[in-house]
């Protein structure tokens, strides 16, 4: 089961206690949160660390995902972060995506490297 980019919207600006559990998120807080979470991910994915669509969030990253929006996005709020403790808490966050991408393929191709040399006299 994934997750969509507007759950993760959702729950990041609850999490933020910038939305309620009844509000609705505007379309400009919606935005901003989709852009960054789009900039992440194309980040992720240069990295290799991340396999998954932009709307299709897998549910064991879920929660650090959104964590690390909340890292990302809490300045743009009204929180902002000192920029070392913003630093330290992306790599603590992002080791859970590097541990979760090393168990998981990603299906895209991947150059073979051959030690030694190939005879194919013998």
């Amino acid at each position: 089961m994934a997750r969509t980019r507007s759950e993760l919207v959702i729950s990041v600006l609850r999490e933020m206690g910038v939305l309620d559990a009844s509000e609705e998120v505007s379309a400009e807080d919606a935005s901003h949160v989709k852009d960054v979470y789009d900039d992440k991910l194309e980040h992720w994915i240069d990295e290799e660390i991340a396999y998954w669509t932009s709307d299709e969030i897998p549910n064991a990253l879920f929660l650090a995902i959104r964590d690390i929006m909340i890292n990302e996005v809490s300045g743009t709020f009204g929180q902002p972060v000192p920029l070392e403790t913003k630093q330290a808490r992306e790599i603590a966050l992002t080791s859970w995506l590097r541990r979760h991408a090393a168990r998981h393929r990603t299906g895209l191709p991947v150059a073979g490297e051959f030690a030694g040399s190939f005879d194919d006299t013998a």
